[in-house]
């Protein structure tokens, strides 16, 4: 009886530690293979199992088990070499899996140290592109007479050329906090600027709630910039590249964006009265609740903009490419000028 119970105890055993490997292993397998892979691999075992048994080939020893005598001996069951290969075979494999999934786990942790450092370094890098940059134009400002130049000077081909550079390798919140300091300096005034911003590229740009009033921005990319909120009344943004920026709230009035390149843009619920959009690309736009009173949006392309609510009264959509289903979302085209040049009457 003794030797039975701890027979049966050997078996409890060898199955829990079976067990516990096979789990290590399928866990394994279905993040390198996939279950359907595992599936397929465990069918032909047990398939291959049954069918050693069923010829056999092997004696699965789950019969009750009988004390070998000098008379008689029997062969060796599979419960026999289970016990001498099975469970250090498992142990084995289950020693060399958590192996490989800890050195796995380091690496993916030193990996992640390593990137972390590295953009703490490029951050710091950048920081001091924009600091070397707001210095230069500060010496450029109080002892080279920037403001004073006149238009063909040196002085401000100096001052465009460290602005470009600095910009092209700034993130987003320096490229705006650089925008802003040339805008408080007044050197990117309207008409009259000391740096030529023609090209810049301000994308991705992060100037929310920003005062850029009568600024000129003419042709700069201000793709995905965040301008929420932003000041741009009167500013000149000829042939901008503002795709995908969010300039919802925004003050744009008088604004000149003439020729400008809105695709995607959001500009829900802003201010652009009186704005100049002739000839811009305004497609997907979102113009939801919008004020474009009085605006000049001839031949202006509004393919799948949304102008659900916007204010189109006095607008000139003359020659503009606009739907019906469209205009009618709008709030009001009370005296507007429709694309076919015929005036809208107050209803």
């Amino acid at each position: 009886m003794e030797e039975k119970g701890g027979l049966a105890m050997a078996r409890q055993a060898i199955k829990a530690t079976v067990r516990q490997g096979w789990q290590t292993l399928r866990a394994f397998l279905a993040k390198r293979w996939g279950w359907v892979t595992i599936a397929s691999i465990g069918l032909i075992g047990v398939a291959l199992l049954v069918w050693l048994i069923e010829s056999g080939h092997l004696d699965p020893g789950l019969a009750e088990y009988t004390p070998p005598t000098p008379a008689t001996q029997r062969a060796k069951t599979l419960w026999d070499w289970l016990n001498l290969l099975l469970i250090p075979l498992v142990l084995a494999a289950t020693a060399a899996l958590l192996s490989k999934e800890a050195n796995r786990r380091q690496r993916e942790a030193e990996q992640r140290r390593a990137d972390t450092q590295r953009e703490i370094e490029a951050d710091r890098w950048r920081q001091s592109v924009l600091q070397a940059c707001l210095d230069f134009l500060g010496e450029l400002l109080l002892k080279e007479g920037l403001r004073a130049s006149e238009p063909e000077a040196e002085v401000r081909e100096v001052a465009r050329a460290q602005v470009l550079t600095a910009l092209r390798q700034l993130d987003g919140k320096r490229r705006g906090i650089l925008l802003q300091f040339l805008y408080e300096s007044g050197l990117i005034e309207k008409g009259n600027p000391f740096v030529d911003l023609t090209t810049a590229s301000l994308q991705d740009a992060h100037l929310p709630l920003a005062v850029l009033s009568r600024a000129e921005l003419r042709g700069v990319n201000l793709r995905g910039a965040n301008l929420q909120g932003a000041h741009l009344n009167e500013a000149d943004l000829r042939g901008a590249n503002l795709i995908e920026a969010d300039l919802s709230v925004a003050n744009l009035e008088r604004a000149n964006l003439h020729e400008a390149d809105l695709r995607r843009a959001n500009l829900r619920g802003a201010d652009l009265r009186q704005v100049n959009l002739f000839m811009a690309v305004l497609r997907g736009t979102n113009l939801e609740g919008a004020n474009l009173a009085e605006a000049d949006l001839r031949r202006a392309h509004f393919f799948d903009a949304n102008l659900a609510g916007a204010n189109l009264e006095a607008a000139n959509l003359g020659w503009a490419k606009v739907t019906s289903h469209q205009l009618a979302q709008a709030r009001s085209l009370s005296r507007a000028i429709l694309p076919d040049g015929q005036l809208q009457k107050d209803p």
